[in-house]
């Protein structure tokens, strides 16, 4: 099953800044999501979010939404 991805206004302002190499880990952990994003991150049961490292460049935030095959990625925070 492939789950649609979707990217919240404040991630994609941190995306624009980011530079070349922090942008393809991000679009490494995007395509990631896009198949298996219950394993591409940690749960974090008090937040109801997800964490997935981006190795030394960062981690991105996000919820997954099974019911409509949806990933929502809220934060990305680059080392």
């Amino acid at each position: 099953m492939t789950y649609e991805v979707l990217v919240a206004d404040v991630a994609k302002a941190t995306l624009a800044t980011a530079p070349a190499a922090a942008k393809a880990a991000f679009e490494r952990k995007r395509r990631q999501l896009l198949t298996d994003p219950h394993d591409a991150g940690r749960y974090v049961e008090k937040e109801d979010r997800y964490y997935g490292d981006m190795g030394e460049h960062g981690i991105v935030c996000y919820t997954i939404h099974d019911s409509v095959v949806r990933v929502v990625i809220w934060r990305v925070q680059f080392s």
